[in-house]
């Protein structure tokens, strides 16, 4: 849900002790999110938790990217680095993966070295005559990609053998969480972080195929990435042109914008992979923008929101943002929330300084 301007009952410096986020970005706690008066700052001491209607803010002088913290050798949450994928033979056959399930938590950074492999040919003799040849046709994995308009690619993913499974998708470091059909189909479309785009999928006893295609308009968009695993609460909000919450150019899951506005030039659109319904679902919202071709002028405010919910209240919410700009891999960073304690359910906290809000330049 979007957060509107509430007044700032208090303001005070917090020391971390109750709420910190990676790289010491702000954040603004609130629990209503209806128009108020314009904020008051009041001084006052340091607390250890938010009381009653209270607006926290902090902010950092240091750019996010130069003070995130290094994310732990065994952090299980999500990837810790892009899914850099070079040089590799593209097939249908099994995928060389960890041992680690797909499904598991601590399935993640390890997905990194994903790698289609050649499948072996059959010895004329090794198995009784067409059973292998047959199972093996009846059960193949495809997977293909075709560019479509404002960068974005069309995957199709045919696993006859794999009705109803969970399936991983993994591109540039981004990874979400699907479902096939009852037969073993699967259709989505995806915002490419690449201009050479390759797409790998995984189904959890590690077989999968990989595609790939060019995505020559990536050069016109800015594209900003939050992903996440499990219910978490976070969300990614992008005000366009100095607009409000809840009024239009306020572009977020809620009112995600059809992808022609961005097309024509006229403003931003939201993109958002995985299925929610999945136990610990690895799902990411992706904004992207027509930087080469905006009509006019303006700035584009990003934030991430994180609802303080019965699920993730008095511990840590982790995830990943990720930039691209005009098909440059930009930044991969971590985030690490220390939420509040569960009497602050239903509050919301605004993270300020994560990404970097756009100046536009009319073409």
């Amino acid at each position: 849900m979007p957060i509107a301007k509430a007044a700032l009952i208090k303001m005070v410096a917090y020391s971390g002790a109750g709420l910190a986020v990676a790289g010491s970005a702000g954040f603004v706690m609130q629990q209503q999110r209806q128009p108020s008066p314009a904020p008051v700052a009041i001084a006052a001491p340091a607390v250890a938790a938010p009381v009653g209607p209270t607006v926290i803010e902090l902010t950092a002088e240091a750019p996010v990217a130069s003070v995130l913290p290094e994310a732990p050798e065994t952090q299980a949450a999500l990837d810790t680095s892009p899914l850099a994928l070079r040089e590799i033979e593209l097939t249908s056959s099994p995928v060389t993966l960890p041992e680690s399930d797909p499904a598991s938590a601590d399935f993640g950074g390890q997905a990194q070295l994903l790698q289609a492999q050649a499948e072996l040919p059959v010895t004329e003799g090794d198995t009784p005559e067409g059973t292998a040849e047959t199972t093996a046709d009846e059960c193949a994995i495809s997977l293909t990609a075709e560019s479509q308009a404002a960068a974005m690619v069309d995957l199709s993913l045919s696993a006859p053998c794999y009705a109803g499974e969970r399936v991983a998708i993994h591109h540039e470091g981004m990874v979400f969480s699907e479902l096939t059909d009852d037969e073993g189909q699967l259709s989505v479309a995806v915002p490419a972080l690449a201009e050479f785009a390759i797409f790998v999928a995984v189904f959890q006893d590690g077989e999968g195929a990989s595609a790939d295609t060019e995505v020559s308009s990536l050069a016109f968009y800015d594209r900003s990435v939050l992903q996440w695993q499990g219910a978490t609460g976070l969300e990614l909000h992008a005000l366009e042109y100095g607009a409000a919450y809840e009024e239009p150019g306020h572009v977020w899951s809620g009112a995600p914008q059809d992808i022609t506005v961005a097309a024509t030039g006229e403003g931003g659109f939201l993109t958002q992979l995985g299925n929610p319904e999945l136990p610990q679902a690895r799902m990411v919202q992706v904004y992207s923008f027509p930087l080469g071709i905006a009509r006019k002028a303006g700035d584009i405010d990003l934030s991430v929101e994180v609802q303080v919910t019965e699920d993730n209240c008095g511990g840590d919410v982790t995830g990943q943002v990720i930039h691209v700009a005009e098909a440059q891999f930009g930044s991969f960073h971590d985030l690490n929330v220390t939420m509040p304690a569960c009497d602050a359910t239903g509050d919301y906290l605004l993270l300020k300084n994560l990404l970097d809000d756009l100046k536009i330049a009319a073409n």
